[in-house]
């Protein structure tokens, strides 16, 4: 993790030629977000076609904002606030739940794996 970019420095993130957006901080390019809400398997065929993975909680959490408006920085004005979206962190007590992060209020909560959610993959900063 790059520590010299702070957590709100605007210079944090920038947006790439492909529609992805580059998270300096995180070392890590989040994809565009899902049009619609997603079943398992939707989800995963969704990042694959786009060039990434699900996202692990950690990562789509990465991109809460914590003093904004909204539960999302602004340079991810596609994030749909509807419904909840979907990582691939599976809960350790609950295999059948996995993580879903809230863009409205900005919480990561336990949910079933099977329900549909929306999903932002996520691929390394290429070298």
């Amino acid at each position: 993790m790059n520590n010299s970019i702070g957590y709100y420095d605007p210079k944090r993130f920038e947006r790439l030629p492909d529609g992805w957006i580059r998270d300096l901080r995180e070392e890590r390019e989040h994809g565009p977000s899902s049009p619609t809400i997603l079943g398992p398997e939707e989800r995963k065929k969704f990042c694959e076609d786009m060039g990434g993975i699900e996202p692990e909680a950690h990562e789509s959490a990465s991109i809460v904002n914590y003093e904004g408006e909204n539960a999302f920085f602004p340079i991810f004005a596609d994030t749909k606030t509807d419904d909840g979206y979907a990582t691939r962190t599976e809960i350790a007590w609950h295999k059948s739940g996995v993580r879903v992060v809230n863009y409205v209020s900005g919480l990561v909560h336990c949910y079933n794996k099977a329900n549909r959610y929306y999903v932002r993959p996520v691929r390394a900063i290429n070298d």
